[in-house]
Formats: C-alpha cells, sequence, structure tokens
C-alpha cells in the first residue's frame, strides 16, 4: 500500500513540474494570463499538492501508529477535513466569481461536475471512517487520492491545449482556371 502511495506521490509533484512547461509556453507568447487561467493554474497546483501531501500522510503517521485500523482513520479523517475545506473554499470562490459576472459557462458546467462527484466521494470517504473495515478505508482513501490525481492530470491536459500556440494560417492554393 505504501508503494503505491509513493507513486501517487511522485506524479503529483510530476504534475506540479509539468505546469512550470505551461508557464514558460505562455510566457513566451504575446498574450496576458486571463483570470481564468491564472485559476487554472492555481486549481491545478493545489490539486497537485494535495495528491502529494496526502500520499505521504500514511507514510508520516506510520511511525506514530501500526498498520491497521486507527492508521487508516486517521489519514482518512485528515484527508475528509481538508477535502472538505477544499470543497467548501472552492464552492465560496465560485460563488463570489458568480456574482462578480466573472464565470465562464465551461467553468459553471464543469463545477457541476466536478462538486458532484466530489459530493459522492466525501460521503463515501465518511461512510468508510465510521462503519468501514481497514481493507474499505485503503479503497477509500485510494479513490479520493486517485480523484485528485486524475483531476490534476486533466487540469494540465486543458491548461496545456489552451496555452499551446496555435499555428498560423495556411493560404490555400489558387486553383487553375479550365
Amino acid at each position: 500500500m505504501l508503494n503505491t502511495l509513493q507513486n501517487f506521490a511522485e506524479v503529483g509533484v510530476a504534475i506540479m513540474g509539468f505546469s512550470g512547461i505551461v508557464t514558460a509556453l505562455y510566457s513566451r507568447s504575446e498574450a496576458a494570463w486571463t483570470p481564468r487561467e491564472r485559476d487554472h493554474l492555481l486549481s491545478l497546483l493545489q490539486t497537485s499538492a494535495m495528491v502529494v501531501a496526502f500520499a505521504l500522510v500514511p507514510q508520516v503517521l506510520i511511525a506514530y501508529f501500526d498498520e491497521g485500523r486507527v492508521l487508516w482513520l486517521q489519514a482518512n479523517s485528515l484527508y475528509l477535513f481538508a477535502h472538505l475545506t477544499h470543497y467548501f473554499l472552492v464552492a465560496k470562490k465560485m460563488r463570489r466569481a458568480i456574482s462578480l459576472n466573472r464565470s465562464y459557462s465551461i467553468r459553471k458546467r464543469d463545477a457541476i461536475v466536478s462538486g458532484a462527484v466530489a459530493s459522492i466521494l466525501i460521503i463515501g470517504q465518511a461512510l468508510a471512517i465510521i462503519y468501514g473495515s481497514v481493507t474499505q478505508m485503503h479503497f477509500a482513501y485510494l479513490i479520493v487520492l486517485f480523484w485528485h490525481t486524475a483531476s490534476a492530470v486533466l487540469m494540465f491536459c486543458t491548461l496545456l491545449i489552451r496555452v499551446m500556440p496555435k499555428p498560423a494560417p495556411t493560404a490555400k492554393p489558387a486553383r487553375k482556371p479550365l
């Protein structure tokens, strides 16, 4: 289990590092970062940091607890608290953006889908903490970690696509008259 968590931490660090590529590519263009792109990059970095931090939490806690129910109860509780806090801070930020008329249609749709999945994960993780066995807590922890990792990868890809320089349009060859 700890090897799997180490792999998640390495993926999170890689995503954070690759976000530097996005920043470098964009700095070469003439356009300035839009608020949407800045928010997107910040969200990418926050999500990647959560992946790294919570991939390492059980490895730190193992020094204080045996590999068992107490360790996974503590790790899942910390992750659930951080996930809930992040969830409510993002919801507050989205409401503020909408009230300032700074929201974007794709962001609303993404926020609804992401919020629905996050809600399901939060409920599942809470149920695993309350009623679950060690195996079920492992599973809940890995599912939430996988969700954050996949979200970070998708955010990186969409941001990279958005900031890639657009190729110059090419002229069509003139047709020869008959």
